[in-house]
């Protein structure tokens, strides 16, 4: 995300994400590849502070496998933190996230996921519920193809969607492209199939106002 900003390598974001790195304040990451964590070391060293690899703690059946990841970070920020891991534990048993994951009809089985770059929706994939079709939606600063590349990998039939914001990226180039259905978003809404809905934090938002859910719970 915000590559415009940060850069257009895996390289360049680490580096730039090291800013936030200051002297004497202990740093943490969950960055697994040996490369980016070797500059994200050799940064973390030249702020003056000591920077440390997390592991992913394994959740139970259920649970987003990528959010081990983002689990063991928080634990390893308590422990440096010195504070009880009780409000984790706690955290663990009823953590709740507004437009990740969120099943929004049990029969059928209906999903409303943000994800919105290509590690996003690989995370996504390897964790994808039992779904026929996948609705998509993406802004136009986003890497739409990557993402469409890797869903189109599951096996599950994606279907394009229109919905209203001046971001929209041009679906009907990336219909031609990949040879996709595009469809309103209320076209969208109507299935009756268990459907998976995903590409945008603003779509992921458009869908759950659609399906009547609080607009202060997203």
């Amino acid at each position: 995300d915000h590559m415009q900003y940060l850069g257009s390598t895996l390289e360049e974001i680490a580096k730039a994400k090291a800013g936030i790195f200051k002297p004497g304040i202990p740093a943490l990451t969950a960055e697994q590849d040996p490369a980016l964590f070797e500059i994200l070391s050799r940064e973390a060293t030249q702020a003056g502070t000591l920077l440390t690899k997390v592991l992913a703690i394994s959740l139970p059946e259920g649970f987003p496998k990528y959010q081990e990841a983002n689990l063991g970070l928080a634990a390893g920020l308590l422990a440096a933190a010195n504070i009880p891991m009780k409000p984790l534990e706690q955290a663990e048993k009823n953590f709740f996230w507004p437009g990740r994951m969120q099943v929004v009809s049990q029969d059928p089985l209906q999903v409303v996921d943000g994800a919105h770059n290509p590690e996003g929706i690989e995370a996504l994939c390897r964790s994808l519920p039992g779904v026929d079709r996948i609705f998509f939606s993406v802004l136009a600063d986003k890497q739409a193809p990557e993402m469409i590349r890797r869903l189109l990998e599951t096996g599950k039939a994606v279907t394009l969607v229109r919905f209203d914001t001046r971001r929209l990226a041009d679906l009907e180039e990336l219909s031609a492209q990949f040879g996709l259905d595009l469809v309103s978003l209320e076209e969208s809404l109507s299935s009756d199939k268990p459907a998976l809905y995903c590409g945008s934090l603003k779509f992921a938002a458009a869908v759950l106002k659609g399906k009547h859910y609080d607009k202060h719970e997203f």
